[in-house]
This record gives C-alpha cells, structure tokens and sequence, in this order.
C-alpha cells in the first residue's frame, strides 16, 4: 500500500474528527483501509467467456480467445 496515500487517509480521518471512532472501531477500520486498496485495482477487468474475471489462472491471453468483454 503506498505511504502517501495512507497519510491521506489518516489525515482526512482526522480533519473529520473520526480518530477515535478508528481506533475503536474494527469495521470503520476495516472500511478505510479498503479505501487504499481501489487505487490499486484496475478499472476494468477482462472476463472469459463463462463470465469469470479473468486471471492467470483462467484466461487464455491470445486474442479472441478466453475472453469476451470486460467487466
């Protein structure tokens, strides 16, 4: 997880003077830690032809092949 955007969230967590409530709170916790994590996800995620997201594990790279569209 990036530093920077860490103290971003830690930052606006304590401008809303909400700093209590997280370190008390596990699933407020839980949640703005998500909130890190979506800079990280692609927009888009290529699905196979079954409809399941398409990783390593399940997709076959070449073109028109595995896959048919993005989620």
């Amino acid at each position: 997880m990036s530093y920077h955007l860490s103290q971003a969230t830690w930052r606006e967590i304590h401008e809303l003077g909400m700093v209590d409530v997280y370190k008390t709170n596990d699933e407020f916790r839980h949640f703005y830690g998500m909130l890190d994590v979506l800079a990280f996800l692609p927009v888009a995620v290529p699905v196979t032809s079954s409809g399941r997201a398409c990783v390593p594990d399940n997709c076959v790279h070449a073109r028109g092949r595995g896959h048919s569209g993005l989620l």
